[in-house]
C-alpha cells in the first residue's frame, strides 16, 4: 500500500480525533489554531480532512491535550496498558482527592463508576490519568 492510500484513509480518522478531542475540552478552532500557532483556515482544513496534519502540529495538538501521537494518527490506543496499576492509582487519587474538598461527596458505588469510566477514557485517547480525572469531575460539577 503506497503512502497516499493510506493518507486518504487516516485523514478523516485523524481530522474526527482533532475535532472530539476539541469540542470534548471547549475550545473553538480559533482558539485551536491560536494555541498551534497556525492559521484558523488550516486548522479548519485539518478538521475537515481536506489538507494533510503535518507532523509538529500534530506533536503540538498531543503535547497541548496530553494525548498520546500514535492514537491521534492512528486511533491506537497508547501504551499505557502495561502501566494500568499505576493509571488507576492515578485516577482512584484524583477523584479521591477531589471527593475530600467537594461538598458533595461520593459513595463507593459511584467512586468505582467514575474511576470505570476515566480509566475508559484515557485507554481509549491515550491521555493523561489525572488530566481526564479532573476534566471528568470538572464536567460533572457544572451538570
Amino acid at each position: 500500500m503506497n503512502a497516499t492510500n493510506t493518507s486518504d484513509k487516516t485523514m478523516p480518522e485523524i481530522a474526527e480525533r482533532l475535532r472530539s478531542i476539541r469540542i470534548e475540552r471547549g475550545y473553538s478552532q480559533r482558539k485551536i489554531a491560536d494555541v498551534l500557532n497556525i492559521a484558523d483556515k488550516s486548522y479548519k482544513n485539518y478538521e475537515l480532512g481536506l489538507r494533510d496534519l503535518p507532523l509538529k502540529t500534530a506533536v503540538k495538538f498531543c503535547d497541548h491535550f496530553s494525548l498520546d501521537l500514535e492514537w491521534l494518527v492512528f486511533g491506537v490506543p497508547s501504551k499505557v496498558v502495561a502501566n494500568l496499576p499505576s493509571l488507576v492509582g492515578d485516577i482512584a487519587a484524583t477523584i479521591y482527592e477531589h471527593s475530600m474538598t467537594s461538598t458533595s461527596k461520593i459513595d463507593g458505588e459511584q467512586f468505582g463508576k467514575y474511576c470505570q469510566y476515566v480509566l475508559a477514557n484515557v485507554l481509549d485517547k491515550g491521555s493523561v490519568p489525572r488530566d481526564e480525572a479532573s476534566l471528568f469531575l470538572r464536567t460533572i460539577e457544572r451538570g
